[in-house]
């Protein structure tokens, strides 16, 4: 399934202000353009005050705002702490956006000790107001049993939910809960179906998966040259494992433009900690293939993929020490 859709609440009333702002016309440098920068620091500190006395006097709109100042440390000093004080009175007045929100820094334990009982319940009044976000995280931790009771038909309904909404990691999650027949029968066409929905939107992750099902046949005629083209187009938007699943592929090939975009893209997916990449540079590195050979860097690379827990570098590392008598 896709990584937890994590985009913090975003104050209403704060992007109009620094939009506002952003459009005040330029001034050529001198005295006049010092002026022109008091003055928008001297409203900005008055639009401040009264954003906050709003807050404090029960403006909804204007504690979703206060709130997400103080969590990004926009105009007001980073404070966490008290950014979840004022998702909390936000939500508790009935606002979906706190909600979400202080849902999400409940689970993880961002400023405020984890609870993920208490992010569910959140999750849940957000939900029920169609916020899809909170929709796919609940339905995420309820498909998984992550720090609540396993429930798959409840999972099903609520990212089926935001899938019908049309939001992306929703769409990958309960396509996959239909194609694996998790909470409900199985469907493995419509779940692929839905798993095409969120490639078509960009989820790389489901572009991944797309990739698969072509390969395999699953839910579709296999074709190999769909899976090429879904699994290139992950890897170009970033995603590591396909970078790695491409890099694996053209190193079947002794061409030479071939072996230097392998190595280029095993080079990205282990910049983003993939110890899978870092395990192929590091072999690469033993043999001399596409690049230097080198044992220290082959070394580097097994021991960093070891440290996140790798078997197979652990293992090729021990092997490493013996053959070399633990020699740098």
């Amino acid at each position: 399934m896709s990584a937890r859709f994590r985009t913090k609440g975003r104050g209403r009333a704060a992007w109009l202000l620094l939009a506002a702002l952003a459009a005040v016309p330029a001034v050529s440098c001198g005295a006049g353009r010092e002026a022109s920068l008091a003055e928008e620091e001297r409203l900005m500190e008055e639009s401040l005050e009264d954003l906050q006395e709003r807050a404090r006097e029960g403006d909804v709109a204007a504690q979703v705002d206060v709130a997400a100042r103080r969590y990004h440390g926009i105009g007001l000093a980073e404070d966490r702490r008290a950014a979840a004080l004022w998702y909390t009175r936000a939500a508790e007045a009935g606002d979906a956006e706190a909600q979400f929100s202080i849902a999400l820094m409940l689970e993880s334990g961002d400023g405020v000790p984890a609870s993920p009982s208490r992010a569910a319940e959140w999750y849940a009044l957000a939900a029920k107001q169609g916020d899809v976000r909170a929709q796919t995280n609940l339905g995420l931790m309820l498909a998984t049993g992550r720090s609540v009771p396993r429930d798959a038909v409840r999972a099903r309904q609520y990212l089926g939910a935001a899938a019908e909404l049309g939001h992306a990691p929703a769409q990958l999650a309960y396509g996959t809960l239909l194609a694996e027949g998790t909470g409900g029968p199985v469907d493995t066409r419509a779940g692929v179906e839905w798993i095409e929905r969120a490639a078509e939107d960009g989820l790389v992750e489901a572009q991944r998966a797309l990739s698969l099902a072509y390969a395999r046949g699953v839910g579709v005629a296999m074709d190999r040259a769909a899976s090429k083209r879904w699994l290139e187009r992950a890897a170009e938007g970033g995603d590591a494992e396909a970078m790695l699943m491409v890099a694996r592929d053209l190193l079947e090939s002794d061409a030479e433009a071939d072996l230097e975009r392998a190595v280029a893209l095993l080079e990205r997916a282990a910049a983003r900690d993939l110890p899978g990449a870092m395990f192929n540079l590091a072999l690469l590195h033993l043999r001399g293939r596409g690049v230097a050979l080198d044992r220290a860097a082959a070394r580097r690379w097994l021991e960093r993929a070891a440290a996140l827990g790798d078997e197979r570098s652990q293992a090729a590392l021990a092997d490493l020490d013996r053959s070399t008598g633990g020699e740098r």
